[in-house]
């Protein structure tokens, strides 16, 4: 995929004229989107980069992986949380890969940051340099609404609430 631009000018030599186009196939370097998305139970999650324009010569690409709300051990880990994407000559596309650790906390979405810097191979940074990778949480857990019930011992039955808390959109029960 070729991401140019044209500009068109108009030149003047003595009484003739030439209209010239100048096409910028320069090309960037950066992320494929600025968000990514994954569940806690995928295990691994993958974060493109996509080099575009002259590919014809190596380039390459430093990368940070920073903590947001996730925390690096706990929530996710990296063979390492900064490197150098390596592009060959032709090779257009290169991946950071992250596992996700599923545990069994209830918790929000928790995020994790990830920056581009240090192009090289004559090509600059796109405008998406920076991404955010979201984890969404799959644990449920239940707990009493309060640590205090009352009941009368003749009506035969007592109300006691439960709360359940993280993912709702799957069936659960309380035995």
């Amino acid at each position: 995929r070729n991401s140019s631009t044209s500009v068109a000018a108009r030149c003047s030599v003595g009484s003739g004229s030439a209209t010239v186009l100048i096409v910028d196939n320069d090309g960037t370097i950066q992320f494929t989107r600025a968000a990514y998305s994954v569940d806690e139970g995928v295990g691994e999650a993958v974060i493109g980069v996509v080099r575009t324009g002259n590919t014809n010569r190596a380039a390459s690409v430093d990368y940070q992986i920073l903590d947001g709300t996730a925390s690096y051990g706990a929530d996710y880990s990296a063979a390492q949380t900064n490197g150098t994407l390596q592009f060959a000559p032709g090779e257009v596309f290169q991946e950071i890969r992250l596992s996700i650790v599923d545990d069994t906390v209830v918790e929000p979405v928790e995020t994790i940051s990830l920056v581009l810097t240090n192009p090289t191979g004559g090509l600059p940074l796109g405008g998406q340099r920076t991404a955010t990778l979201s984890i969404i949480d799959n644990d449920i857990s239940f707990q009493f609404v309060t640590n205090h019930f009352r009941g009368n011992e003749n009506a035969g039955y007592a109300v006691i609430s439960v709360e359940r808390l993280g993912q709702t959109n799957a069936a659960a029960s309380v035995v």
